[in-house]
């Protein structure tokens, strides 16, 4: 039931969403279908991104929020 309230805002931002992971993934990844087989394998010792892309994809995220820099704050 909980797809079923959704708006044409709703599905747009999912949709602009999804294309910054999957733009980001495949910048950083490359082939997703290895790196997938890879992950599944248990081939990836840490974390296959840099501390750096996890903000450079962050702050991609932010931009789709009405209020980015309040998007920004962590709480204690």
């Amino acid at each position: 039931m909980r797809q079923s309230g959704r708006t044409e805002q709703h599905l747009k931002f999912c949709e602009r969403l999804s294309h910054i992971v999957d733009s980001f993934c495949r910048k950083k990844l490359g082939d997703l279908g290895k790196a997938t087989m890879k992950l599944a394998l248990g081939k990836f010792q840490e974390s296959p991104f840099a501390p750096s892309d996890l903000e450079e994809l962050r702050e991609e995220w932010f931009k789709l929020l009405p209020d980015p820099a309040r998007a920004r704050e962590v709480p204690e």
